[in-house]
Order: C-alpha cells, then structure tokens, then sequence
C-alpha cells in the first residue's frame, strides 16, 4: 500500500471553513491504480498535525516493544445516527439503478459504498479492546461485529428538495454483513490524557483484514448471498478527513468524510481539528465517552483465500453469518484449495466504499497504579471512576493494578514459615 505523505499550510480548509492549525497537517495520499484496483484515483487523509503516542502517526500502525499487556479495557457499541455530523450534505442514489435520488442527505452514522449509502444500526459491539501503558491497541478478532447494513436511513438537511423522497427508512436492494478477519492492532491516545476516563479530546487508529458478505434482498425479508468482498489491512481513525475521488468506468466515486474526536461535540469539529495537535481542542461533558471511527478504501481487483466458516458450511446464511473465518496468503486458486481454503473472486472491485462507527465507549477497567489523577474524570465516587455503560447505567471503572500485600501479612506469612521449618527440624530429630 503506497501512501505519499506532503505538509500541508498550517492555515487549513476544514470542513468548508478555514481554521487556522497551530502543527503542520500532513496530507497521506494514496494511488488508486487499475492495475490493482480496476480504478483509478486518489484517497487523501489529512491527519490534522495530530501524532499519537510514541510519536506514531497515519502511517505508523505497529506497536512499541510488543503489546504490553492491557492498562485499560474497554468496548464500544454503535448507537445509530443522531443526525449530528461535520460531513456536508451528500446526493445519494438508490442502489442497483433504482429510481430514487437522495438529495442533501444527511450521511450521519452512514457506510458510503459507490454512489449508495447503508445506515450503522445500533448494535455493532467491539468488545475487549486492550491498550498497553504506551498506548498499543489490540482487539481480538472474534470481538469485533458489525450489524446488518440493508437500510439508508434518510434525513435531508435543509429545505425541501423538489422530487426528493420524505425523510424515512428506505431498504435497499442490497444488504451487506461486514467483519473482521484478522486481530485489530494500532494506538490509541488515551494514554496522552491525564486519566483514559478524563473529559480531554482523545483519538486513535487501528487495522485490520475486513470483509463483507453481499446480499440482495429478495423482498418479504429474504435475502439471497450474491459475492463476499475482501480488503486487507482496512484502517479506521478517530481523527482527520478523508476525501476520495475515485473514477470507475464511467462513474466517478467523490466521497468525504470527517470524525468526531472522542468527547468533543460534532459542532465544534473545525475547533477541535485545529487544536487536536496542541491539546487545545475543545471538550463537551454531554459528548462524554462518544466515538466515531471511520474508514476509506477501495475493493481491490485481486481475489483472495479464506477458510470457510462453521456455520457457513452448515449453510447459514443472513445477518451475523460469515462466509470465512479467516484468511490464508495463497498466489492462486490451485495453492488456495491445497491449503484448505476457498478462493474468493471479487464483484465489486474498483468501488470506493467509507465506513463510519458512531457509537459509545465504555471503559470497563484501568491501571489506577499508571492513572491516579482522577481531576478530569466527570464521576468518581469514593476514589473510583465511573462511567456510563451502552443502557445508561453508572458503572464502576474496575482497577488492573494488581493488588498489594500489607507488609503484615508479609511478616504473618514469614512467621508461619519459620514455625515450619522448625517443626521439620524437630521431626527429623
């Protein structure tokens, strides 16, 4: 994957208004070529000056001596749009050629594929994400599931459009199931904030392998598998823009995208672009443990080989079904069968597709011993953090410190070990 990394003014269009950015922005540009992709243009991410811990940026995934060991756990479930984003209004289209044509929508919480929009239902769940004290990430693979994608949830901004359809839910005619196919690994900047819970402007980064099972819906709530797509080392962020202009055929694929910095507040998204490298970024207690990730990519034109999964081979199929379990590096269909695999050919190759995950993060456990300053967590009770969990409910942030003995029981311990041995000296006289 080649990326070309050019400085940016440090006076920055952002979002369609200019902010000044006190670090040079770094503009990560990436060739979209036919030869790999059947496609040809450009993915531009600008990183807006920020680098993560150990200094690693956009493009700097791996982790510091080995992942460490967890100091924080957490998890985060997708909450579904709440029609809050610093993306501009988008024209979507109908999928497979239908006759309806979205204008102005509102891309908020939306997976952009080709000219067509999904909306992220509430329910994808990424479970135990563990980051290390210097601030490595690793989800394990099996934690990672993204809900069904079948619908486009459709809110104009602004006035009325003539011929536009009413804001609604409208099924499209096809429905996808992402997940992942490898551990997701990257950094995380929690552990630049004084506490992981503090109410401070935090983001980070992960990759994995990625695919998606590609449905058409057959109407009556039935679907029929068409193809799965796969696309290695798919990257998400917490921070910058994306932009892609990508030609296909005919069809150019122009798409944008813009995060939400975990605890800030969309409003404030040219604010916190600009100060997210300085530690200036505007906060928001009502935004508090809020995330969006989001990700850009194109469907390549290379297939790949996959172990089929249990229940697929049981011949389930539909929502929560994957088709693979996991990847193997095969050079042809042949080598792929001889390893046990299947091989997969692509249907889609040379569409531009931005995935978003809007949701909640949940902090379920810390190393008090590395984060003992709690002046910036919004809820401690009693010396113990808390935060809100996906139903609303006040939890405790359980402590990863491992516990310490009192030098009592040390001295107790070391007492009933002399009484031993002096009783085995007694019975061996």
């Amino acid at each position: 994957m080649f990326y070309k990394k050019t400085l940016v003014s440090s006076i920055g269009v952002i979002l369609g208004m200019v902010a000044a950015q006190p670090a040079l922005a770094t503009e990560w540009d990436r060739t979209i070529d036919s030869g790999t992709y059947g496609a040809t243009g450009t993915i531009t991410f600008n990183d807006w000056g920020y680098t993560g811990p150990g200094g690693r940026g956009y493009n700097d995934l791996d982790p510091i001596n080995g992942f460490g060991g967890a100091a924080q756990i957490q998890h985060v479930v997708t909450l579904g749009p709440d029609w809050q984003t610093p993306d501009a209004p988008a024209t979507i289209y109908d999928d497979l050629g239908g006759p309806l044509t979205f204008n102005n929508a509102n891309v908020d919480s939306a997976a952009t594929f080709f000219k067509w929009a999904y909306t992220t239902m509430p329910g994808s769940r990424f479970d135990s994400m563990q980051i290390d004290a210097d601030g490595d990430y690793f989800v394990p693979q099996n934690d990672m599931a993204f809900a069904w994608y079948n619908t486009f949830q459709y809110n104009q901004v602004g006035g009325p459009v003539p011929g536009s359809p009413t804001n609604g839910d409208y099924p499209q005619s096809l429905a996808f199931q992402p997940y992942a196919l490898s551990d997701a690994k990257g950094w995380c900047g929690s552990v630049l904030s004084s506490n992981p819970g503090a109410l401070e402007a935090m983001a980070g980064e992960v990759t994995f392998d990625f695919a998606f099972d590609v449905y058409f819906n057959l109407g009556g709530g039935n679907y029929s598998y068409m193809n799965t797509e796969i696309v290695r080392g798919f990257r998400m962020t917490s921070y910058g823009d994306y932009s892609l202009s990508v030609q296909q055929g005919s069809d150019l694929q122009v798409m944008s995208s813009s995060a939400v910095v975990n605890n800030t507040n969309p409003a404030d998204a040219a604010a916190v672009a600009a100060g997210l490298a300085n530690g200036t970024a505007p906060v928001d207690p009502n935004s508090y443990n809020l995330v969006s990730f989001h990700g850009a990519d194109v469907v390549p034109l290379a297939a790949d080989c996959g172990i089929l999964s249990a229940e697929w081979n049981a011949g389930q199929r539909g929502p929560g079904v994957k088709k693979f379990s996991s990847l193997i590096n095969a050079a042809d269909a042949s080598s792929c069968a001889t390893a046990g695999g299947s091989w997969q050919a692509h249907a889609f190759s040379g569409y531009a597709f931005i995935l978003r995950a809007d949701g909640i993060r949940v902090i379920e456990a810390v190393d008090y011993s590395l984060y003992p300053d709690l002046s910036n967590v919004p809820n401690v009770i009693d010396g113990v953090a808390y935060n809100y969990d996906e139903n609303g409910v006040l939890q405790p942030i359980a402590n990863l410190a491992p516990v310490p003995v009192p030098a009592a029981v040390w001295l107790f311990g070391s007492g009933l070990l002399g009484l031993a041995g002096i009783a085995g000296r007694k019975k061996k006289a």
